[in-house]
């Protein structure tokens, strides 16, 4: 998560209490949610390779926040085996468009970025993480949700948890273009939430095919 999401955050959300972050990558945000005062942190990653290396980035980092990680891809139904494509960089160092999705125009967009590795994956759903001891649901306000276009998989998965009235936020990353395959675009992203009564209220470019888009509950 860059800067300009992170104002949006700012200038839009309050009293944050709990965020479900998923497509977690290596816990990056852990200073920023600490900053703003966030008492417990979800954070679910579906990369093995990365997984460890979040538990010892977030456990060291930590302060005042209670982290939960979990190493299982997101998606509408749970306990399903699923292929997860690993994409990097020629160093292997920049794993972050691994997706469960398939590239499209990602490989002429970004033509240093492939697909290293197809590993399997299970699955568990947001709902399913919000309803089983794993954390009270009430107690969630705001989703970071960042999945290399299968964020609104995931949100098929999470009625229960889009209903509740004390989820109030939900930043996610959006596409204008087909990066992945049948990726939806943010106006189905739009639809979709407007069903829950989500807005969007910042919509940040970082390029032409993808960005972040902040939904405020009304």
């Amino acid at each position: 998560m860059d800067l300009p999401s992170e104002q949006a955050i700012c200038k839009h959300c309050k009293n944050i209490n709990t965020i479900m972050h998923l497509g977690a990558y290596m816990g990056e945000e852990i200073n920023f949610y600490e900053s703003i005062d966030v008492k417990t942190i979800i954070w679910v990653e579906a990369n093995k390779y990365l997984f460890d290396k979040l538990v010892d980035n977030v456990n060291q980092k930590q302060k005042n926040t209670k982290n939960i990680a979990i190493n299982r891809a997101i998606f509408n139904e749970d306990n399903k085996i699923i292929e997860f494509n690993l994409m990097s960089d020629s160093e292997q160092q920049n794993m972050g468009s691994s997706s469960i999705l398939k590239p499209k125009k990602h490989l002429t967009i970004y033509p240093g970025i492939r697909v290293v590795e197809t590993v399997k994956v299970k699955t568990i759903t947001i709902d399913t993480i919000s309803k089983k001891g794993i954390i009270v649901i009430d107690d969630i306000n705001m989703i970071n949700i960042d999945l290399q276009g299968a964020e609104l998989i995931a949100f098929n998965g999470a009625i229960n948890l889009l209903s509740n009235k004390n989820l109030k936020y939900i930043l996610t990353e959006v596409s204008f273009d087909e990066l992945y395959e049948n990726v939806p675009l943010i106006e189905e992203i739009d639809i979709f939430l407007q069903k829950f009564n989500f807005k969007r209220v910042e919509t940040i470019k970082y390029h032409k095919t993808w960005g972040d888009a902040l939904y405020v509950k009304g």
